[in-house]
């Protein structure tokens, strides 16, 4: 998790393998691959992001209480910690998820101004 601190680092990474990808993948060195690349990795990043944004909000805690619950009561032992379980908001943490959605975005609108490059140019 030390690479997450330091967002910067972790964003040269990601367009270092874009662009690694991009380069032993596209069967030409055309613009328009590269924006596909970026758009998966963009993609990818702002998806779970979001996902764990959602996940921090709280939203899946009362699913999870619920299950928790529902098997207590069907097991034969008795489980006295389930009361001081994580529920899954607490175990993500925003400085974790706001990381992840910067990569998506950063990504996203590096796929934006290459959008606007590649249409400026036909």
């Amino acid at each position: 998790m030390k690479i997450l601190q330091n967002k910067w680092a972790l964003l040269g990474i990601n367009l270092s393998v874009c662009l690694l990808v991009f380069l032993l993948t596209a069967p030409g060195l055309h613009l328009e691959y590269l924006i596909n690349i970026l758009f998966y990795f963009g993609g990818c990043w702002l998806f779970v992001g979001l996902f764990l944004w959602v996940l921090h909000g709280g939203f899946f805690d009362g699913v999870t209480y619920g299950f928790i619950k529902a098997l207590e009561r069907k097991s034969k032992q008795r489980d006295y910690l389930s009361e001081t379980k994580a529920m899954p908001s607490e175990k993500v943490s925003i400085a974790f998820v706001k990381a992840v959605c910067f990569q998506g975005i950063c990504l996203l609108v590096l796929m934006l101004i290459f959008l606007a490059w590649f249409y400026a140019a036909l």
